[in-house]
C-alpha cells in the first residue's frame, strides 16, 4: 500500500512541478481511466497493439515534430501487419 501511495504522490508532484512532463497511465480495459491523460488498452492484448494504442494517444495529446509523427505511423503500420494473439506472453 505504501508503494502505491508513493507512486501517486510522485505522479502528482511531477504534474504540478514539472510542466515539461506529462504523466500518462496505461490502463487495461475494463479498468477506469483516472486522469484525462490516461489511456486504455484492450484486455490481454498483444504488446504491439498495446504500444500502438499508447503511441496514438501520445500523438494526439502533445505536439510532435513531423519526423516523430512519421516514425510513429510507421510503427503502428508495422504493428498492424503482425499476427495478433488474444493473450500477452
Amino acid at each position: 500500500m505504501h508503494t502505491i501511495l508513493a507512486q501517486r504522490m510522485r505522479q502528482t508532484d511531477i504534474e504540478q512541478h514539472q510542466p515539461a512532463y506529462t504523466v500518462v497511465r496505461v490502463r487495461e480495459q475494463p479498468l477506469e481511466l483516472t486522469r484525462p491523460t490516461d489511456v486504455a488498452v484492450p484486455h490481454l492484448t498483444d504488446p504491439f497493439t498495446a504500444a500502438s494504442t499508447v503511441i496514438d494517444h501520445l500523438m494526439a495529446l502533445l505536439p510532435w515534430p513531423d519526423t516523430v509523427r512519421d516514425r510513429a505511423r510507421a510503427y503502428a503500420a508495422a504493428a498492424g501487419s503482425r499476427p495478433r494473439s488474444n493473450r500477452m506472453r
